[in-house]
């Protein structure tokens, strides 16, 4: 279980190309959105990170905030904590182009 120690990190997950990609295929559709119950986070497996990815992902958001404050881009911020992601659940390079280019426009940087 991912407690308030590693909030970083399951920000930056919840707004990763893989969890938006599990969130797609994990959570029914209801009306024009989908069904957002715990029963359908229950099934998406959150790896616990290392502190050290925690601390990444701390300071990555940290200036991705900053970035926002001065209405600079965050892209470069928001490619870095996809690829963190992407390693730390070992999805190789071609599993990743199949999950970005699987995920609507709206979903991607």
């Amino acid at each position: 279980m991912i407690t308030g120690e590693f909030v970083p990190y399951l920000v930056s997950f919840l707004n990763s190309y893989l969890f938006k990609f599990c969130f797609r295929d994990s959570f029914p559709e209801l009306g024009n959105g989908r069904e957002v119950r715990k029963i359908f986070f229950d099934k998406i497996p959150v790896k616990k990170p290392s502190p050290h990815l925690n601390q990444l992902c701390e300071d990555i958001l940290e200036n991705l905030l900053e970035a926002l404050d001065k209405n600079e881009s965050i892209k470069d911020y928001e490619i870095q904590l996809n690829n963190m992601i992407f390693d730390h659940y070992n999805i190789s390079k071609e599993e990743q182009e199949i999950i970005k280019e699987s995920l609507p426009n709206y979903f991607k940087i």
